[in-house]
């Protein structure tokens, strides 16, 4: 398991639904397209794996989970 844990801001509700969308609603300033959960998610599906977050102002939590295979 791989977990990562950020200090955010803040985060409104409406950001965290839609969260592992393509092009979904950025947190940061300037040029940023909300694009880094979803390419996550995209490769810990690939893996045949787990992705979970939690959210508990200011820290925003990811825990990533993958399937040993021998």
């Amino acid at each position: 398991m791989l977990i990562c844990e950020n200090s955010t801001p803040g985060m409104e509700p409406k950001v965290l639904d839609t969260l592992y969308q393509s092009f979904g609603r950025s947190t940061k300033s300037g040029a940023h397209e909300g694009m880094g959960t979803y390419i996550i998610q995209k490769l810990v599906k690939s893996a045949f794996g787990r992705l979970d977050f939690t959210y508990r102002h200011p820290v925003f939590r990811l825990e990533i989970k993958i399937p040993f295979q021998k």
